[in-house]
């Protein structure tokens, strides 16, 4: 390979680098200028969604151990709850 050639492919490598960095920081969403930022990160939001499923879960589970307590033995209610409340702790 030729110097020329060399030089060619070497810049063009850094012109490609340097339109992915600006298209980063475009597409990114993050303003420096103001206070808050507009990107929102991956981690707190799946974070949040498990902080939420498992308030969910526990609401179920309480309210489907009233029921099997205030059922009397044998009802239907009370039968699938038990059968509910299996599969969720399942």
């Amino acid at each position: 390979m030729t110097k020329r050639k060399k030089i060619i492919v070497l810049s063009c490598m850094i012109s490609l680098l340097a339109v992915t960095a600006v298209a980063n920081f475009l597409l990114s969403g993050v303003s420096y200028g103001e206070t808050e930022y507009t990107a929102v990160s991956s981690a707190g939001y799946f974070s949040s969604y498990r902080t939420e499923r498992l308030t969910t879960r526990n609401e179920e589970i309480l309210q489907l151990d009233s029921i099997i307590e205030s059922a009397t033995e044998g009802s239907e209610a009370k039968n699938s709850a038990i059968d509910y409340k299996f599969e969720l702790t399942k």
